[in-house]
């Protein structure tokens, strides 16, 4: 059975600084090795023991193997693995395993910004503006009325992504996920707050494995409605609505167990 005998010898190891980032090479030795020769090179990188692609650094943070290579070393029963560590770019998203376990992916945190209108102020209370109309106004004489207002905001929110390489198409994950929210907590947000704006693939070996971006976009007051009663004459929100009856909070977004895409977000 392969025997990883020890890793990071001196010889053969290295760390290169460029535009990039760091980039550090290691090299580990495998023993024990039996079969054909193809066979004894790929049982070395399986051994237990070698880091598999996408491990990280032990020591470098953000660090991960990008490329593996194994070659013979003092004979036939003795195989050299070189391992090749750095930032990732998208491409280099680590694979599905054969155990359909799914590597870590290429994160990115962004923001964006997304326009709402509210009839609360940042209390939560009602925003309701007043006016005293004079004794000689022709529709409203002497007149004092009170009436909710409607204000647009701006709220810039949160945007992560993930690109990661799959071993299949991500259509049908689209269709189950694209436009859902969370139903439960999940990447340092409550239920809800969360909502799967994108899910797409591209492949360049005929489908054989595929680059998938997942994006989701971040509200603190979750993606749910709030929706008011309007004067039928004014169209204006009515003054003081009761909560439950002439304000409510609806839920318009279905939900969907994001734990299950099993990110590392």
């Amino acid at each position: 059975m392969a025997r990883l005998e020890r890793i990071d010898v001196v010889e053969g190891g290295a760390l290169n600084e460029t535009q990039d980032g760091y980039e550090v090479v290691r090299v580990a030795w495998v023993e024990e090795l039996s079969g054909r020769a193809d066979e004894r090179l790929y049982n070395a990188v399986r051994a237990a023991g070698v880091p598999r692609y996408g491990d990280p650094h032990p020591s470098i943070p953000h660090l991960r193997v990008v490329q593996r290579s194994a070659a013979f070393e003092g004979g036939n029963d003795r195989v050299v693995v070189t391992l090749t560590y750095r930032v990732p770019q998208a491409n280099e998203a680590p694979p599905s395993d054969p155990t359909g376990n799914t590597q870590p992916g290429i994160v990115r945190v962004g923001s964006t910004i997304q326009g709402a209108i509210t009839q609360k102020d940042v209390y939560g209370e009602a925003i309701m503006v007043r006016h005293v109309f004079p004794d000689d106004h022709e529709e409203f004489p002497g007149r004092d009325i009170t009436q909710g207002a409607d204000v647009e905001l701006s709220i810039p929110q949160l945007v992560l992504t993930e690109t990661r390489r799959e071993s299949a198409t991500p259509a049908n994950t689209a269709r189950a996920y694209v436009g859902k929210v969370n139903q439960f907590a999940c990447f340092g947000g409550a239920a809800r707050t969360w909502l799967c704006t994108r899910i797409e693939g591209t492949t360049n070996d005929r489908g054989a494995s595929y680059e998938v971006t997942y994006e989701f976009q971040y509200n603190e007051q979750t993606w749910d409605a709030v929706v008011v009663f309007r004067d039928p004459n004014t169209q204006r929100p009515v003054d003081e609505p009761v909560d439950g009856e002439g304000i409510k909070t609806v839920q318009v977004y279905s939900v969907a167990n994001f734990a299950a895409l099993g990110l590392s977000l």
